[in-house]
């Protein structure tokens, strides 16, 4: 909404220099300002359009992410079955209390200190399934069931780094950035370059106003999967349903 309401700040400011300044039939320079006005509105849209498909492919990244951590844990889970009942019982206590420290992860992305002890604790807790499997080896007749453990051990900590970086790297802030200053120069001369600015060429600019901003607010959205309105799409209610294993 902030840039909504600034961006038709700078038409309206566009307008008034224009009529001020300039005569009022006095048509855009032909030395190539022409020229320069459209490579502008072209950079402005080659770096939102970069944008967008790179918060886009995040955004797939992330929801893939969480596919494959919820088959991770499952399996591991899964293959505690094969254990006596000593180990299953440990294995199974160990798995649940890191599937309730996953599920804090995602729901507190927004609270840095919550989220930070939620990962920390996940770690903490697979690295004692680490040793509990580690501990299982030296039992007899187990030794295929230790093995598939390690490998759903292995994939869950892989899983959790490769998540780890995704939700910290996020869209550059200097396109951010960018973006935001390409905004103005734009809103500016959408005011400035119009010879006759009435009702209907008021209703254009203040429609592709809006709709740039829309575009811009979803790119932002998909940048922050795990904060923006779209978290919902993203399939964790899988890893909550898992729960019901236990």
């Amino acid at each position: 909404m902030v840039l909504f309401l600034a961006s038709l700040l700078l038409a309206i400011l566009g307008k008034i220099v224009r009529n001020k300044y300039f005569h009022q039939d006095e048509i855009i320079s032909k030395d190539g300002t022409g020229a320069l006005l459209g490579a502008l509105f072209g950079l402005w849209a080659f770096v939102l359009a970069f944008s967008f498909a790179n918060s886009a492919s995040r955004f797939d990244s992330v929801r893939n992410i969480l596919v494959d951590e919820y088959n991770a844990v499952s399996n591991a889970v899964y293959w505690a079955d094969a254990f006596p009942d000593s180990l299953r019982n440990t294995f199974r206590s160990d798995l649940k209390k890191y599937l309730d420290a996953r599920i804090d992860y995602y729901n507190n992305v927004r609270d840095y200190n919550r989220f930070l002890r939620a990962r920390n604790e996940a770690i903490g807790i697979g690295k004692s399934l680490w040793v509990s499997t580690i501990r299982a080896t030296l039992k007899p007749n187990i030794g295929e069931s230790t093995s598939n453990m390690f490998a759903s051990l292995t994939a869950m900590r892989n899983i959790a780094e490769r998540r780890d970086e995704l939700l910290l790297s996020g869209v550059p802030d200097m396109i951010i950035s960018m973006l935001f200053l390409l905004t103005f120069p734009v809103a500016f001369f959408c005011g400035f370059t119009t010879h006759k600015t009435k009702h209907l060429e008021w209703a254009v600019i203040i429609g592709f106003l809006l709709l740039a901003t829309i575009i811009f607010y979803i790119t932002l959205n998909l940048g922050r999967p795990m904060r923006s309105l779209m978290k919902g799409n993203l399939g964790e209610e899988r890893l909550v349903e898992l729960r019901k294993v236990f």
